[in-house]
């Protein structure tokens, strides 16, 4: 188990459609873990393949830090089959630091996926698991919440990122 690195706005691995991980789920049994413990360490509660560098259609759910109750969930292979009715939420990333944005989801989906085991499932998610699953297939289709962003907002938003990097660079050569 390792803390992999979050890739940022930029980085062409976020730009991309993912590939299918298919029946090969060897080439992904200890990325799960490693995406797990990654994104434990960064307070999130989604992560997807691609925002560690991995073109892969997978991604990991993690609400326990809202309800400990609640296990972190593997998808592998996550298609949405089913959305209900819409509402604006602000949204954070990862992948694109200190950047919020308004962005309109469904309230309700259904979902297919396959799990560690190479078994499918289907299930129901509903607001802000919901969310979080739309967020993170997001990822796999190369779509970012700044893609979100009308034309203004989102030079704004690249704006600030090319700040906010230009300043992290300089803090680490000094």
């Amino acid at each position: 188990m390792a803390k992999l690195q979050i890739v940022t706005y930029g980085c062409p691995v976020l730009h991309r459609v993912a590939e299918p991980i298919g029946e090969d789920l060897g080439r992904v049994a200890g990325l799960a873990s490693d995406m797990l413990d990654t994104v434990k360490a960064a307070s999130g509660i989604g992560l997807a393949a691609p925002q560690v560098g991995y073109s892969v259609r997978m991604v990991i759910v993690d609400l326990s830090p809202i309800d400990s109750a609640i296990k972190p969930l593997v998808l592998l292979d996550p298609v949405i089959l089913e959305k209900q009715e819409e509402e604006t939420a602000l949204e954070g990333c990862l992948s694109v630091p200190d950047i919020e944005t308004e962005v309109k989801r469904a309230k309700r989906v259904v979902v297919r996926c396959k799990r560690g085991d190479g078994k499918s499932v289907e299930f129901k998610a509903e607001n802000l698991f919901a969310r979080v699953i739309q967020h993170e297939l997001d990822h796999l289709d190369g779509k970012l919440i700044i893609d979100y962003q009308n034309f203004l907002q989102k030079n704004l938003s690249r704006l600030k990122l090319k700040f906010s990097s230009a300043i992290k660079n300089e803090a680490h050569a000094t």
